[in-house]
């Protein structure tokens, strides 16, 4: 599933940050310094688990989500998600989808396919991201 698709759903977020210049003029410059698993913290200031969709059958929240970055650029973003139903039965499904980010000291701008849908900032000496979708904030905490 498309990140972008899951956003208007999850109202959820990536994030990352550091950066090291290059100094081979030939090579692109691509994002350096910080990498590692961040767990999702809040959105919009709101811990998980959040309720995402209720009506009178089912109940479905948004459990937790993690976020895995590697200093060349790309990452994933997997979310874990949970559905009550009113006959009490229970599942979890998870959504997954890979992305690029890029640094601008502490500023960051994701995609997906080439296409811009978020952009946030590093916090906290690296150890916390903030990221911005549609005027929402999405924290995630670094992890390892």
């Amino acid at each position: 599933m498309k990140l972008h698709s899951l956003i208007p759903l999850l109202v959820a977020a990536l994030v990352v940050g550091g950066c090291k210049k290059e100094n081979n003029p030939i090579a692109p410059q691509q994002p350096q310094g910080i990498s590692g698993t961040f767990a999702l913290e809040s959105i919009d200031g709101s811990a998980p688990p959040i309720v995402i969709n209720s009506n009178a059958s089912l109940t479905e929240r948004l459990i937790s989500g993690s976020l895995v970055f590697v200093p060349d650029g790309n990452s994933r973003m997997t979310l874990l998600f949970e559905m009550r139903y009113s006959n009490g039965s229970v599942s979890t499904y998870s959504e997954g989808s890979p992305f690029t980010y890029s640094l601008t000291g502490t500023s960051i701008n994701f995609s997906e396919d080439g296409e811009p849908f978020a952009s946030g900032r590093i916090l906290d000496n690296s150890s916390r991201i903030q990221m911005i979708v549609d005027s929402v904030s999405v924290v995630w905490v670094k992890l390892s």
